[in-house]
């Protein structure tokens, strides 16, 4: 039986994200020995949240995740994904699709990214990498390739659940944790590499922006430690991500609220979508270095045409494409 997130076994890289003090453990949790406060252990899978998820509390989270493994054990990413979808109220099918979609696109996502970091990092530490945000965990096995040790850390336990069960479908062996972005459980100056693929939007607001980028910073090891992560563009002149609404980001961000729920009748919460210059100047105040910011360097599969790939790579090799492209690439150190 493979080891994923052992819960029987303390990593020496783990601290309270409340204190940053010395964690002890039990059976089924850890409690902090400064402030103490405890830990649990569901699943094998820790639980370190300070907050709820904002779209679901603790106790219904951990109950769906449970769920999923009565009802999912045996089957692929692709059929946990149909089920989550299918027991998660006020998604359409056709969106549910779509959603399915895009994580499975995941995977692709990260080999591209993998294959710029080589080109931006040829001599990078290849000892541990930290995903924050995996999600289900599509792009880990493509980190695992490149990172001797990988832990993917989410403040949604039911996509750890998913992630884990499809690891174990696959064979893998990656560390999981549940965790809030901004109050990550993991000493400083810990690891190689720190990526995060569409997550910092999501953050509930600018100085949550900041926390979740100074704490990723302070994961990572010093001088040749790196955080890298992508998000879409505010001034990207295409549909909205979330919403499909085009220009939406241009829109004050005081008027994007009531025209989400004009057009589409939802609200428009725990989105903040962010600039070129907005993310390099949230960067610097977090701690970051230099920092390198490019359009995201996709490869042709993750276009529909050939030809539009190549227009897309065209238009990403000019510096003012930085400005309007999709999404944004962004590596900075301590």
């Amino acid at each position: 039986m493979i080891n994923i997130g052992d819960s029987q076994s303390l990593p020496p890289d783990y601290c309270c994200p409340k204190c940053h003090g010395d964690l002890a453990q039990e059976t089924n949790f850890y409690f902090c020995r400064s402030c103490q406060k405890k830990y649990p252990v569901d699943f094998g899978i820790p639980d370190f949240r300070l907050e709820d998820d904002p779209y679901i509390n603790i106790p219904d989270d951990h109950a769906k995740g449970a769920r999923i493994v009565r009802e999912c054990r045996d089957r692929s990413l692709v059929g946990l994904l149909e089920f989550y979808w299918s027991i998660t109220e006020n998604v359409e099918a056709g969106r549910a699709k779509q959603f399915v979609a895009t994580v499975l696109r995941g995977r692709q996502r990260a080999e591209d990214i993998v294959k710029w970091l080589q080109q931006q990092k040829p001599e990078m530490a290849r000892g541990s990498c930290l995903e924050i945000g995996c999600g289900a965990g599509e792009m880990l096995p493509v980190l695992r390739r490149i990172w001797t040790n990988v832990t993917g850390v989410d403040r949604a336990y039911r996509w750890l659940v998913i992630a884990k069960l499809a690891a174990e479908h696959q064979g893998m062996d990656i560390r999981l944790a549940c965790a809030n972005a901004e109050h990550l459980p993991f000493r400083s100056d810990t690891f190689d590499a720190v990526v995060a693929d569409n997550v910092i939007e999501h953050q509930n607001d600018r100085p949550d922006q900041v926390a979740f980028a100074r704490d990723a910073l302070r994961a990572a090891k010093p001088r040749q430690g790196f955080f890298f992560l992508s998000t879409p563009n505010r001034f990207a002149p295409l549909p909205d991500p979330h919403f499909n609404i085009p220009l939406l980001g241009m829109l004050p961000r005081g008027s994007a609220k009531p025209m989400v729920q004009l057009i589409r009748g939802k609200v428009y919460e725990f989105i903040r979508l962010l600039s070129a210059p907005e993310l390099n100047a949230l960067l610097m105040e977090a701690g970051g270095g230099s920092v390198v910011m490019v359009p995201a360097q996709f490869g042709d599969e993750m276009f529909a045409l050939k030809s539009v790939a190549s227009a897309y790579r065209s238009l990403a090799r000019k510096k003012t494409f930085l400005t309007v492209c999709p999404v944004i690439w962004a590596l900075t150190t301590k």
